[in-house]
Parts: C-alpha cells; structure tokens; sequence
C-alpha cells in the first residue's frame, strides 16, 4: 500500500461520517485531501474518482434538500469504500 495513512483516515472519516460524528464539510475536506495527496500516476484513476465524489458530495450540499441529502452521500461513502478496496 502507497498511501496507508491517508487511506485509513479517509476511511474513518467515511466511517465517522456515517455515524454522525463529523459534518460534510470536514468529510469533503478529507476527500479533497487524500486526492490531492495521491500522486502515483497508476493510482491517477482513484485520485479522479475521489475528486469527483467530493465534487458530488459539494453538489448535493447546495441542491438536495435535507431529508435526502445524508442519504445520497452515504450511498457515495459506500461507493468510495468500494473504490478504494479496488486498490488497497
């Protein structure tokens, strides 16, 4: 593994996330981090694909309401954890 320690906290921010104990924003902060903290150019589709997903997540703050909201980023979070699996 490349990036274990960025994995890990990205991990348990969407875990933390999930359970409520940090808000969107600090989740799309981490997102953004991990991303941009990914450089080796054979991990360059999952630094795209968490740019993106931090992207939607920044959509949905500011268009869906907020009975849906949480749910659609849980759905996002899983699909993260998911990616992320592909690689490590």
């Amino acid at each position: 593994m490349i990036y274990p320690e960025i994995i890990t906290a990205l991990k348990a921010a969407c875990d933390e996330f999930k359970n409520r104990r940090i808000n969107i924003d600090i989740l799309k902060s981490i997102i953004w981090k991990t991303s941009q903290e990914i450089i080796a150019l054979e991990e360059k589709p999952l630094r795209d694909f968490l740019m993106s997903s931090e992207a939607n997540i920044d959509s949905f703050q500011f268009t869906m309401d907020s009975s849906s909201l949480y749910e659609s980023i849980d759905c996002l979070i899983d699909d993260i954890i998911k990616e992320i699996s592909k690689y490590y």
